[in-house]
């Protein structure tokens, strides 16, 4: 078995680190769209509370009550 060694080459990037340094706005919007689809973990929480029984407004405060949760969740295991 052959093995060949290869200098690393500066001048190769990938598409997506090209669209970062420029500031795409294509990109971000694309990437944002992904980020912003429900997991299956949301959707099995919103499935109960879709059947519960709960007003528009009381629905609206659960699901705002349930998204800051979450951030705040992501928020400190990054932070920490």
């Amino acid at each position: 078995m052959w093995i060949v060694h290869r200098e690393p080459s500066s001048r190769v990037t990938s598409g997506a680190h090209e669209a970062l340094g420029e500031g795409s706005l294509t990109f971000a919007a694309v990437v944002g769209g992904l980020l912003a689809v429900p997991g299956p973990f949301v959707l099995a929480a919103f499935g109960p509370m879709a059947r519960g029984g709960y007003t528009t407004f009381e629905l609206g405060v659960l699901i705002v009550v349930f998204k800051l949760i979450k951030l705040v969740l992501i928020e400190v295991s990054i932070v920490s």
